[in-house]
């Protein structure tokens, strides 16, 4: 049942690029609803909120120039990713990637319990 919906998509998306980047679209307004989102619209609120007492135009600026740098940020991390393509995959696979991501977070996991010896940490 799955392998036939995905022949479908991939038929549909072949022939009909646009409905990529509309499914697209939707994805990330979804994703964007996501529970990690909810602690920064008060923030947001809050930032923006400050400038609608002088003007809803100033306002409405720097929302848009926010929108903006996020927009600019993921759509390069995105171009980047698909550029390097197979090789950022064999790179995340790879055991030597996983030891060294492991030993990242074990640092910082001693760091947060405060087994840190080291100054200024």
């Amino acid at each position: 049942m799955v392998e036939g919906l995905v022949q479908k998509l991939e038929y549909l998306f072949s022939h009909h690029s646009y409905l990529g980047v509309v499914f697209s679209f939707f994805g990330g307004l979804l994703s964007s609803l996501s529970p990690c989102v909810y602690p920064f619209i008060p923030i947001t609120l809050g930032i923006i909120g400050v400038y609608t007492i002088s003007s809803k135009s100033k306002s409405f600026f720097i929302s848009f120039i926010f929108v903006l740098g996020i927009a600019t940020f993921y759509t390069s991390l995105g171009v980047v990713s698909a550029s390097l393509g197979i090789f950022l995959g064999k790179l995340i696979v790879n055991p030597l990637s996983y030891t060294i991501l492991g030993i990242f977070l074990l640092f910082f996991c001693c760091l947060l319990l405060g087994f840190s010896k080291i100054p200024y940490f």
